[in-house]
């Protein structure tokens, strides 16, 4: 009897041990599911997640891209209304064979408030807030935008440079001034569809062109007493618009150093 218990005992404690290893796997299996489940959902999330992030920051990239072409776009517009048509009446508009213009102003035509400091003064303000809104702009340009951007840039930057002048009580610097003013005034207000607001909007499309580029020829601008230009010819207007333009450059040039 006492044998016959103690067997049994000792197989009671054999299936008690079995049944708690069972038991003890049955939890790790359990936990190591429960575990698995959820690092998929934690990875789901991230994934959610980060495809969330993804779409918020291309939505984010489209709007700051926008915004700083229409910033771009808000500042031309902004100096081109510095430079008003009605300030300069021009005394001849005649056609060359190279499709470029001369355009003959009077100096007696040029209304004098042009040559004030507070103008030149705008011009300067306004023409560094370009500058800028071009550089912002520019951080957008991928491939060859980088090319056709830059020479838009270079090209419409140069219509507002050099407005001030040593002396404007010079004729000839006044001159030069009102060159430069004249050359603005008409790339803002000409009617060949390529306003400075026009072109730059145009920047994003890559089929367009441009007439304003480095190696383009802008129209020439003579400024000369009005009876000297009634007693001119047409060869003779433009032999002086040739070198109005070529002393124009190289006073340009000289500032530039």
């Amino acid at each position: 009897m006492y044998k016959f218990d103690r067997h049994r005992s000792r197989r009671s404690r054999i299936v008690k041990a079995r049944t708690k290893n069972q038991s003890h796997q049955s939890s790790n299996f359990f936990s190591t599911l429960v575990a698995v489940a959820a690092l998929l959902v934690s990875v789901a999330s991230a994934g959610a997640s980060a495809w969330q992030a993804l779409l918020v920051h291309e939505q984010l990239t489209a709007s700051d891209r926008n915004r700083s072409f229409q910033e771009l776009v808000q500042q031309a517009g902004n100096i081109c209304e510095l430079f008003f048509p009605n300030k300069i009446k021009t005394y001849s508009y005649a056609a060359q064979a190279d499709g470029t213009s001369i355009i003959a102003v009077a100096r007696e035509d040029i209304d004098p408030s042009i040559y004030s400091a507070e103008l030149a003064e705008k011009i300067a303000a306004e023409s560094r807030k370009l500058r800028l809104a071009f550089t912002v702009a520019g951080l957008w340009s991928t491939g060859d935008q980088v090319r056709r951007f830059s020479r838009a840039e270079f090209s419409i930057m140069k219509l507002f440079q050099y407005f001030s002048s040593p002396d404007l009580s010079v004729s000839y610097y006044r001159d030069f001034f009102a060159m430069r003013y004249i050359n603005a005034s008409y790339a803002c207000t000409n009617d060949r569809g390529v306003t400075l607001s026009a072109s730059i909007a145009g920047l994003v499309n890559d089929e367009g062109t441009w007439w304003l580029e480095p190696d383009s020829k802008p129209d020439q601008v003579v400024v000369a007493p009005q009876a000297n230009l009634e007693r001119m010819d047409r060869e003779q207007i433009r032999q002086l618009a040739k070198q109005q333009t070529e002393l124009l450059k190289s006073y340009d040039s000289y500032n530039q150093i």
